[in-house]
């Protein structure tokens, strides 16, 4: 990958792609090129400017508007189910493969030690970007258009989780939440079996998720569910 400039670059302008994956149509390009520029490129080319600024207003950008659609999403949960899905949803490593798949890495202008250590496939430096052109959508469009943006990126990993226990931190809330960072599906369950007299029932159920599932037992279809994320947690740790 060269340094070249993707804002000026005749061929396959990577900032053209995005712009259009994100469908948001910049009055100021310059803001979008600016949320691509690394602090190590900055660095190496004085008076430029990195996109630390935007990040930062991108931040507040992913936080409340993730909040908003989590509150509409889940009525029901409570404050700490809540934060506990933000930060799963808003972490680095959700937002850096997000902006992976849109090929942000292709646009990312790195100094030379980025580039030797493969700084474009770098999820943190991904996620800044990620960020970054979100509070450069933020200034260029107002906070409507800003969130406009994050709905079209980011409602189908929204939309993938379960419903969530107004209790927040049972091992099946646990699961959902790691299974959305990590995968973006929900987990699924299944009774598998129901063995003994009335009185001592014992059930047995199935997680699985992203092609991973583990099996647990319970005096109910619930218990033995909840036993079963536990395992399948511990599989995933």
């Amino acid at each position: 990958m060269d340094t070249k400039d993707p804002a000026t670059s005749p061929q396959e302008d990577p900032l053209e792609r995005i712009g259009e994956a994100l469908g948001h149509a910049f009055r100021d390009r310059a803001l979008l090129a600016e949320a691509f520029v690394h602090p190590s490129w900055a660095h190496e080319h004085p008076g430029a400017a990195s996109n630390q600024r935007l990040e930062f207003l991108g931040d507040a950008v992913v936080g409340l508007c993730l909040a908003r659609a989590l509150f509409e999403r889940f009525p029901d949960a409570d404050e700490g189910a809540l934060t506990r899905l933000r930060a799963a949803l808003a972490s680095g490593e959700s937002l850096g493969r997000r902006a992976a798949s849109l090929g942000f890495g292709a646009a990312l202008r790195l100094g030379r030690g980025q580039l030797r250590e493969g700084g474009a496939e770098n999820l943190h430096n991904l996620a800044d970007a990620m960020e970054a052109v979100l509070g450069a959508v933020l200034l260029d469009g107002g906070f409507d258009a800003a969130e406009a943006v994050f709905r079209r990126l980011f409602d189908p990993d929204v939309a993938a989780l379960g419903a969530v226990p107004a209790g927040g931190e049972s091992p099946k809330s646990a699961l959902q939440i790691e299974a959305a960072r990590r995968f973006r599906e929900a987990p699924a369950y299944r009774i598998l079996s129901r063995r003994g007299p009335d009185s001592a029932t014992v059930f047995e159920a199935e997680a699985a998720v992203a092609g991973l599932s583990a099996t647990g037992e319970g005096r109910s279809k619930q218990a033995a569910e909840t036993a079963a994320a536990a395992a399948l947690l511990a599989k995933l740790a």
